[in-house]
């Protein structure tokens, strides 16, 4: 989440200068990690994005000689965790030579799923006036507790409209590729009726696959949380990982995770610009799948944001769901009155 997030900052701001940016993907992980001074295990590079301006980019007829950043500048006194299964991950990603990042990137661009457009109606929004990005970047933070006041559907189209949107990759052949989808929860958005939604990124459609009051589930999902339950929506990205991983082999699911969390860095900044607040979540993997099936079936979840508006205490709130109740119930051994249990909440 955090790379992805920062990497939000960054092209918001780029933008914001009218300066173009892609984001690079494949690239020789030692090399730029030597160049870096970082070991690539504790530390290790997952993005570079190249900038641009108005004027034109001069061709390098020679490489130049690269400069190493002195790794005194980068020592951190903080105390390090290491994940085995992290780093194996990771190792198992890596591209080694100039071959096998051209292999990579071209694999990955000719295995780009074909987009099936249909009929849609798409989401009408205007700018209903923000805060400046600087003062938005400086004091966004994440909210600890959110009223249950509705936001409005203009500015909640909005905000979507303008953060969800296919990235500028290195190896997206069009415009409309991205490897993750978009479901969302709506508890409290004027004039939209509450539910499960699907919203389409290429097609910026919002398609309801099911009515519903879900606060008590949203906050199941979110780990048994209030904030999910409280908050006017709930944004839940996810990726069939099959796919994305026969696409761009093991480097995909960092792709996939970089890119959910530039995309739910859009969010932060678009929901804090107009005031309101958001903030990532821990979740039950299978549990959201199994939520939003069968239109999720074999997808899995990467980044979970609740938005909404600011309560006036911003501290945490004890949450219990009925879902949790009810195992609480199995757990006892009371399953012949989960019925009384689970109907009294």
């Amino acid at each position: 989440w955090d790379t992805g997030t920062m990497i939000s900052n960054l092209l918001s701001t780029v933008a914001a200068c009218q300066v173009s940016a892609r984001l690079i993907t494949g690239f020789i992980d030692s090399q730029v990690n030597a160049i870096l001074s970082i070991d690539g295990v504790e530390e290790s590079t997952t993005c570079l994005v190249p900038l641009s301006g108005v004027t034109p980019l001069q061709p390098i007829t020679s490489p130049p000689t690269l400069q190493h950043v002195d790794p005194d500048n980068l020592q951190s006194h903080l105390p390090s965790l290491r994940y085995a299964d992290l780093e194996a991950v990771h190792s198992a990603s890596l591209l080694s030579t100039s071959k096998e990042v051209l292999d990579w990137r071209a694999k990955a661009a000719s295995n780009q799923p074909k987009l099936l457009i249909q009929e849609t109606t798409n989401c009408n929004t205007s700018d209903p006036g923000s805060r400046p990005l600087a003062q938005t970047i400086l004091n966004r933070g994440s909210t600890r507790r959110f009223t249950h006041d509705p936001i409005p559907l203009n500015q909640f189209l909005t905000v979507i409209d303008n953060a969800i949107h296919c990235l500028p990759l290195d190896f997206s052949v069009s415009e409309l590729d991205t490897l993750v989808d978009l479901y969302v929860i709506v508890n409290s958005v004027d004039t939209l009726a509450s539910g499960a939604y699907f919203y389409s990124i290429q097609e910026k459609r919002l398609d309801i696959l099911k009515p519903g009051d879900f606060r008590d589930e949203a906050g199941h999902l979110g780990f048994e949380q209030a904030l999910p339950a409280d908050a006017s929506a709930v944004f839940f990205f996810m990726a069939d990982l099959e796919k994305v991983l026969d696409r761009c082999g093991s480097r995909g699911y960092r792709i996939a995770q970089m890119e959910s969390g530039v995309l739910g860095g859009n969010l932060y900044l678009g929901m804090h610009s107009l005031g309101f607040g958001s903030t990532g979540l821990t979740f039950f993997d299978d549990e959201i799948t199994e939520f939003f099936s069968p239109h999720a079936k074999n997808k899995s979840t990467l980044f979970v944001i609740p938005v909404g508006n600011k309560h006036s205490r911003n501290l945490v709130r004890p949450f219990r769901s009925k879902m949790a109740t009810k195992l609480d119930a199995l757990a006892r051994g009371a399953g012949h009155n989960l019925t009384q249990i689970t109907d009294s909440k």
